[in-house]
């Protein structure tokens, strides 16, 4: 899995996702968020280029405290050589986030002075 820190200093991590199990992989690069506590946000032109059905609405808090009622999605997601389920909420961004359910199964390290960032 290929990671580094850019240089706007936001630790970035490449993963390959799909609307199901057996469909082709397509590559996202993807925000790591530790302040989200979900699996995946992806802005709506990335949902549209996956495909992406909606799952579900979520109500959530957002980081400015305000609340916001939210479309869910599934995708998949090859995670550490496993093909995980994820949700992914949608939102108004321009650049896909990886929240805590997807980082709590690696352990993840990021070295800002080098630019490196590792997940295993």
């Amino acid at each position: 899995m290929k990671a580094w820190v850019d240089e706007e200093y936001r630790a970035i991590v490449e993963v390959h996702v799909a609307n199901h199990a057996k469909a082709p992989r397509k590559n996202i690069r993807a925000w790591i968020d530790t302040a989200f506590d979900g699996h995946l946000v992806m802005p709506r032109t990335e949902i549209e280029r996956l495909c992406l059905e909606v799952l579900a609405y979520t109500d959530a808090v957002l980081a400015d405290g305000s609340t916001a009622r939210l479309r869910c999605y599934y995708c998949v997601v090859d995670w550490m050589d496993q093909v995980v389920p994820v949700q992914v909420v949608e939102n108004s961004g321009s650049l896909p986030l990886i929240g805590t359910a997807l980082l709590s199964l690696v352990d993840l390290r990021i070295n800002y002075r080098t630019k490196v960032c590792t997940l295993s």
